[in-house]
């Protein structure tokens, strides 16, 4: 801040205003250095601005080649992926179709195998049920019989025949087994 302070008086001892002085203002020497840069230098930043150009062009060019083949690689690639997707979409399909044969075919199966041991268990107890009657019928019908002759028995008269008819009887309802 000082030293603004110190160059301010000279600021407003002078007078502003344009130096004609040709000298003075450099404007010959200026103009040397410009002429002498562009005949001397000129014809080599030409070239080598030129040869920069046509870098940046070829540059740029192979930029763009790239971006082409990019967009064809992507453009393939698109392909390709619906056609994967059309593919996933056939197998999900024949999959789907399978998977329903399948439990189809399972079912069916189970129905049939589970109707066969219905009927089979079904036939057993019939059996079981008609077996159960004949030996109740028999024991009831041996019982009745049993009875029936005892009675006839006690009936006679004559104890020689009783007992001969006793024996007789017993020997025809005695179970394989030997048991009555």
């Amino acid at each position: 801040m000082q030293s603004f302070i110190d160059f301010f008086p000279i600021l407003v001892s002078r007078e502003f205003g344009l130096n004609t002085d040709i000298l003075e203002t450099n404007i010959i020497n200026i103009a040397i250095l410009v002429f002498g840069l562009f005949s001397f230098v000129g014809g080599i930043l030409k070239t080598s601005m030129a040869e920069r150009k046509q870098k940046i062009v070829e540059s740029v060019q192979a930029s763009e080649n790239r971006i082409n083949e990019a967009r064809l690689r992507f453009e393939e690639a698109q392909r390709q992926l619906d056609q994967v997707n059309l593919i996933i979409s056939e197998i999900k399909t024949e999959t789907d179709s399978v998977k329903s044969d399948i439990l189809t075919r399972e079912f069916s199966q189970a129905n049939e195998l589970i109707t066969k041991q219905f009927a089979s268990a079904s036939s057993i107890i019939k059996d079981r049920e008609q077996l159960i009657i004949y030996y109740v019928l028999r024991q009831v019908l041996q019982l009745t019989l049993f009875q029936a002759f005892r009675l006839f028995l006690l009936s006679m008269s004559v104890k020689g025949q009783h007992q001969k008819c006793l024996n007789d009887s017993i020997h025809l309802f005695v179970s394989p087994g030997g048991k009555v």
